[in-house]
């Protein structure tokens, strides 16, 4: 049987080496046998994952339940292939050459067959047949490895040349970057130069208009100066003239002021002697006046002793009837018939009547209704004057408090009217 015809053999298979058992499944059709090449099959069993189920009767809100399949990566949207950012790349699986990949299957499926061969002899013990197939397997492993390092080497010189034109066109491409660039430096040292040539003319052209405007403004300056001498020589001449013009208006002044002071003077005195007099006029004046309220303010403070004296007093008992505080400014009353109303009322509503200032109208005949009503007045005072006189005194008290009551009365009537 010739390998060469058999298609559903393995690459890698020996018809030159001796017959082993226990490797059947090695040995069979690449469509018999079911296991994958790139990787060694696993024997033990996958553990079991338990999922978490959320509680049913919580409430959960939509973020907070378990998606096992959600993706978590941001979505990136773009216009074209040539916007994305480089340093993303695209999820998916990695491709290479297929090739390749055809000889790195062919090594690894070789490395798993040293593998089971050499745990299948360990298990029955190892022969020189074994020994011999071994290190067939290690020749054909090692002439595996030269041919993956020969196409490995002959896909990086296919590369190089397939990129050999892309390289010269790149190559090409700085140089012509390197000219431009060398041609823009070229270009912006000559303007550079230009720009430095003409600040240098701007500069001196800017130093001789300086010092023009620095010569013109030294001669204006001179000009100036002889101006303002002149000014100032014509400015003395006309102040010596206007001192001299105001020197005579100012001693024709002096004589009219001292004139005028002079009168000024005569009538001031005159004025004040007639002040002082008027003033010695209305201090003489307010003495009378001072001491007439002086008598009268004295007086009322007499008549609130007396009574003071008469309520207080437990010894008194032979006040005569002219000693008696009647309410009246005239002295010597003995009978009803020295009172009358209008004394009355300007006694007991006098202004300078000490104590009584705040009181109103009513609360001062109050005071004085109590003091001679008859029921208080025969008790408390009457006992305390002479005998002779006690019956006076009550028909005086008596005629004072009827006349107090009819001006109490009245005072009502008005508030009750107003």
């Amino acid at each position: 049987m010739n390998p060469a015809h058999e298609p559903d053999l393995p690459a890698f298979f020996d018809y030159n080496a001796p017959p082993v058992q226990g490797l059947p499944h090695i040995f069979q059709p690449a469509s018999a046998n079911t296991a994958r090449v790139s990787r060694p099959p696993k024997n033990t069993a996958a553990p079991k994952v338990l999922k978490k189920t959320a509680p049913t009767n919580l409430k959960t809100s939509p973020s907070q339940i378990i998606h096992p399949r959600r993706k978590h990566w941001h979505k990136r949207f773009t216009y074209h292939l040539t916007v994305t950012r480089p340093g993303l790349r695209r999820k998916g699986p990695h491709f290479c050459n297929p090739a390749k990949l055809r000889r790195q299957k062919a090594a690894v499926a070789l490395i798993n067959l040293k593998n089971v061969a050499l745990e299948t002899m360990q298990d029955g013990g190892m022969t020189a047949e074994d020994r011999i197939f071994l290190k067939q397997l290690e020749e054909l492993r090692l002439d595996q490895l030269r041919k993956h390092t020969l196409g490995d080497a002959r896909e990086v010189v296919a590369r190089a040349e397939a990129l050999g034109p892309k390289r010269e066109l790149e190559h090409a491409e700085r140089d012509r970057q390197a000219a431009t660039r060398l041609e823009e430096n070229a270009r912006r040292k000559k303007e550079e130069e230009e720009s430095r040539r003409l600040e240098e003319l701007r500069r001196l052209e800017e130093q001789r208009q300086r010092q023009e405007e620095e010569k013109s403004r030294q001669e204006e300056v001179r000009r100036r100066q002889e101006e303002s001498r002149r000014r100032a020589e014509e400015q003395a001449r006309l102040r010596e003239q206007r001192e001299r013009e105001l020197q005579a208006k100012r001693e024709a002044f002096r004589k009219a002021q001292e004139e005028a002071d002079r009168r000024a003077r005569e009538q001031a005195e005159q004025r004040l002697r007639e002040q002082a007099q008027r003033q010695e006029r209305q201090r003489q004046e307010e003495l009378r006046r001072n001491k007439a309220q002086a008598d009268v303010v004295a007086f009322f403070q007499l008549y609130d002793a007396k009574w003071q004296e008469l309520k207080l007093s437990k010894t008194l008992t032979s006040v005569m009837l002219c000693e008696m505080p009647w309410p009246l400014f005239q002295q010597g009353c003995t009978s009803p018939d020295d009172i009358s109303r209008r004394s009355m009322e300007q006694f007991i509503f006098h202004p300078l009547r000490p104590g009584m200032e705040i009181k109103s109208r009513k609360d001062r005949l109050k005071a004085e209704i109590l003091r001679f009503h008859p029921d208080k007045f025969n008790s408390h005072i009457v006992h305390k004057l002479r005998e002779c006189d006690r019956e006076k005194a009550i028909e005086i008290a008596g005629a004072l408090a009827r006349m107090l009551t009819d001006m109490m009365a009245e005072e009502m009537q008005q508030e009750t009217g107003q």
